[in-house]
């Protein structure tokens, strides 16, 4: 008989142990198999099996070495590990990065819209790196004009102190002129034309030009023409139909003065006065083209000429015009204040002023004829000379006047002027303009 004996091979069991990794100091970094997940746990390998090992330093450390026991086994952050015959404790040795006094560069400035970054980098160590962002404000704006562009000025303001504040700006386009129609402006004697282009988004920026009429009349018509030298303006007329008109005779003298309650225009050859204050002793005076409604002239002309006065509409006025009037003969009433009325000195053709008949050195009652003016200064101006000349200029020599106003009425005046009404034989008295001897009736 025969018997076999069988066996069958025992299959080997590898002998293993147990690789455990730890981090030194406690979170200062971690340890990875290598393009793998952290080891948090204990490996178990067996004898002779290898692993690749990466270490990952934490912020703040840097990698120092691998230990096993009191034994360094590497510097570098990549280690491979090979499993001896026994339990191994494999140890990243980690330590902090010292610290520093930052050397910080210089700041940089950067512009996204109104965003404003700002970045400062250590020079010590180009990881440690300082930025803000922050959105500016609009803190001042400079207008826009009709040819310049006007200005915003943006402001970013960084919590951080070694920041500086930031500035843009933005332009606001210029707004070009905004022209209106231009506007035409006749003098009240229409001898001038204004001419006016505004700008509507800035009044200095307007237009004006004068222009000097040229004056053509025929048959009573009278016809301005006023042509500017800027183009945008056109030539402008106006023509001036006379709705009315009156006349008035220079006396012997050539002076007369006028109260109307209409406004005329001055002939040429005609001045027309008004006074307008006083000067130590003296008159100021103007001289008028169109003679306003209800305004007292006295007019110097041509001896016994007459003038054609044409009405007129305008605007003007002046109140501090010192001569009044009456439309209708009135008398005057006793005010307390200085009137003069308009004269002829003696033995002269010179007009001027003098007080009138019935008055004590101007003050008291008078009468004003129709349509005639007079002179008033107030008492208070403390100024009373005998006569004015027409332009103004007083004078105390006076002793003798002739009013040439008085229409030849046949009445007798002393030599000062004033009526006499009881006149007696042998005595000189003024009629008519005339000295005469009285010898009774």
């Amino acid at each position: 008989m025969t018997v076999t004996a069988k066996f069958e091979e025992n299959a080997v069991v590898p002998v293993t142990h147990t690789l455990t990794v730890v981090v030194d100091p406690a979170n200062s970094g971690k340890v990875y198999k290598t393009g793998a997940d952290e080891i948090t746990a204990p490996v178990t390998m067996a004898e002779g099996a290898t692993i690749d090992l990466t270490a990952q330093k934490a912020a703040g450390y840097d990698f120092v070495e691998w230990k096993i026991g009191e034994n360094s086994v590497g510097t570098d952050e990549s280690y491979t590990f090979t499993m001896g015959t026994e339990d191994v404790t494999l140890v990243a040795v980690f330590e902090p990065i010292p610290e520093h006094v930052h050397k910080w560069g210089a700041p940089a400035y950067s512009w996204n819209g109104l965003n404003c970054t700002a970045e400062r980098v250590c020079e010590l160590d180009h990881t440690h790196i300082e930025t803000e962002t922050v959105t500016a404000t609009l803190t001042s704006t400079t207008a826009p004009t009709c040819t310049e562009a006007g200005v915003n000025i943006y402001t970013a303001v960084f919590t951080n102190t070694a920041f500086a504040p930031q500035t843009t700006t933005t332009e606001i386009p210029a707004l070009g002129h905004d022209w209106k129609e231009p506007v035409y402006t006749w003098s009240a004697d229409h001898t001038t034309c204004t001419a006016t282009r505004e700008c509507g988004n800035d009044a200095s920026h307007n237009i004006v030009e004068v222009s000097t009429a040229t004056v053509t009349t025929e048959g009573g018509v009278t016809t301005y023409t006023a042509t500017f030298t800027n183009s945008v303006f056109k030539t402008q007329t106006y023509t001036y139909v006379p709705a009315a008109s009156i006349t008035v005779t220079m006396s012997e003298y050539g002076f007369l003065s006028l109260y109307a309650d209409k406004a005329y225009i001055v002939p040429s050859g005609l001045k027309a006065y008004i006074y307008t204050g006083i000067s130590g002793r003296n008159l100021t005076y103007k001289m008028l083209n169109v003679i306003p409604a209800y305004t007292g002239v006295f007019f110097e002309g041509n001896p016994n000429t007459t003038y054609t006065l044409y009405e007129t509409t305008t605007t003007a006025t002046y109140p501090e015009n010192m001569l009044s009037g009456r439309l209708t003969e009135e008398v005057v009433p006793n005010d307390g204040n200085v009137h003069y009325i308009l004269t002829r000195l003696e033995g002269t053709n010179k007009g001027g002023l003098y007080w009138p008949k019935g008055t004590v050195n101007g003050v008291g009652a008078f009468t004003c004829k129709a349509g005639k003016a007079y002179l008033t200064i107030p008492a208070s101006a403390g100024v009373a000379p005998r006569y004015f000349t027409l332009r103004g200029q007083a004078c105390e020599e006076v002793t003798a006047v002739d009013e040439v106003e008085a229409d030849g009425d046949g009445r007798y005046y002393d030599v000062l002027g004033r009526e006499v009404r009881d006149p007696q034989p042998q005595q000189i008295y003024i009629r008519k303009g005339q000295k005469v001897l009285y010898i009774g009736e």
